[in-house]
């Protein structure tokens, strides 16, 4: 972070900024190491502090260490000082999470079940879960600081409107985040599933320690988060990511005018598009779910049928599911060229197949991208959406308490 000399109150915005963020990555220091690591005034830091002190955002919590003179006082931030909450809508099953200012302590997890449609009932049922968790855990609403959404779609990330999002029924424009802020007096942020998945990963998985890395989400569609030199890349209008509507071959432009939906990324790499291929193919690898088909609600034991199949070496399956890793990794190595980046997390139900994915995945990439770019599983699996949405929330209460909106 960059200290900027513009006029005092940006710079006590800046200092109380670097402050706070150096006390939470290290957990506890001392007025003189703050001083030492920031390279700031020793009047400066104690001026800072007591100001953070008084507001009950930092806490002295007792002596340090010292080989001679008086010992320091260490300093942390409260985690306490307030309370954020984020909210998972990937599947029909919405999953939030209340957590303190940590980050990785997260007090109580909720769920919405039958969301799989994000109507108004399922948002005022969310809602009714949010307020059950703060009374359960005695937290009074006002210590609730902000609530974090990962919506699947894209959402105008200024305003916070939902531009396009199939499942989001009745609720235009900012209606979610209105319907949300009618009931909470906190900020309230809506943000794509998977811009969410990629922040998780970033602060806290597979991709901490990284500046430039995409996840990748194999499930019911695919779709995409990116991270570039350390921070989200949401694209001009929030659509950067939405790597399933990306079409496969330009012919259908050229010959019939249009992208038909059988040739884009999803179809082709999806887990729901890999099963419609073997459905359509060897239709008795599926045969126990006697013909019915393929949805969000029973994908999950469709899969199971296939990776099955695969593990057991089923040759018919394991050529599907090799041509599939074949044109992602065709993707990711279009990507790389055009950011240049140092890994690729893949995240999904496509998981459960393990290495047979992953293993052949690496190889191609090594041969045909970069031997220096690695392919890794989600550390965090289905709760990395609920840890980015964490660790967005966080980052705004802090930016109001620099700011004294707090």
């Amino acid at each position: 972070m960059t200290r900027v000399g513009v006029n005092q109150t940006q710079i006590k915005t800046t200092n109380q900024s670097l402050i706070i963020h150096e006390i939470r990555k290290h957990k506890s220091l001392s007025r003189s190491e703050l001083a030492r690591t920031l390279k700031l005034s020793a009047p400066s830091i104690s001026f800072n502090i007591d100001d953070l002190i008084s507001r009950n955002v930092i806490i002295e919590t007792g002596a340090g260490k010292s080989l001679r003179g008086r010992k320091p006082i260490n300093l942390e931030f409260n985690n306490r000082y307030g309370y954020v909450v984020a909210v998972d809508m990937v599947s029909s099953t919405t999953k939030i999470a209340l957590a303190d200012l940590s980050g990785t302590n997260v007090l109580e997890y909720g769920y919405v079940e039958n969301a799989l449609h994000i109507t108004a009932d399922v948002v005022d049922r969310i809602i009714a879960e949010i307020g059950a968790m703060l009374e359960r855990q005695n937290i009074a609403e006002d210590k609730l600081l902000c609530i974090c959404v990962g919506s699947p779609g894209i959402i105008d990330p200024h305003t916070n409107a939902i531009i396009y999002a199939p499942r989001v029924k009745d609720l235009p424009g900012t209606a979610l985040r209105d319907r949300l802020a009618d009931r909470f007096r906190t900020k309230i942020m809506i943000k794509n599933d998977m811009n969410c998945f990629a922040i998780g990963e970033h602060l806290y998985g597979a991709g901490q320690g990284y500046r430039n890395f995409i996840n990748i989400q194999l499930d019911v569609g695919t779709g995409a988060g990116i991270i570039l030199n350390n921070k989200l890349f949401e694209g001009s209008n929030g659509s950067a990511g939405e790597i399933g509507l990306w079409a496969m071959d330009f012919k259908d432009v050229i010959h019939h005018n249009r992208i038909q939906l059988d040739n884009v990324f999803d179809h082709h790499v999806s887990l729901f598009g890999l099963l419609c291929k073997v459905k359509d193919m060897y239709p008795e690898v599926l045969s126990p779910l006697d013909g019915e088909d393929i949805t969000p609600h029973n994908i999950a034991n469709y899969a199971r049928l296939m990776f099955n199949a695969a593990k057991s070496g089923d040759e018919r399956v394991l050529r599907i599911i090799r041509d599939g890793v074949v044109e992602l990794g065709c993707v990711l190595r279009n990507i790389h060229l055009l950011l240049d980046l140092e890994l690729v997390v893949i995240g999904g139900l496509m998981l459960e197949l393990g290495d047979l994915y992953l293993d052949p995945l690496q190889r191609f990439c090594a041969e045909h991208v970069s031997e220096r770019l690695k392919i890794v599983p989600s550390s965090l699996g289905d709760k990395a959406v609920l840890y980015g949405g964490i660790g967005e929330a966080i980052n705004v209460v802090i930016e109001d308490i620099v700011n004294c909106r707090d």
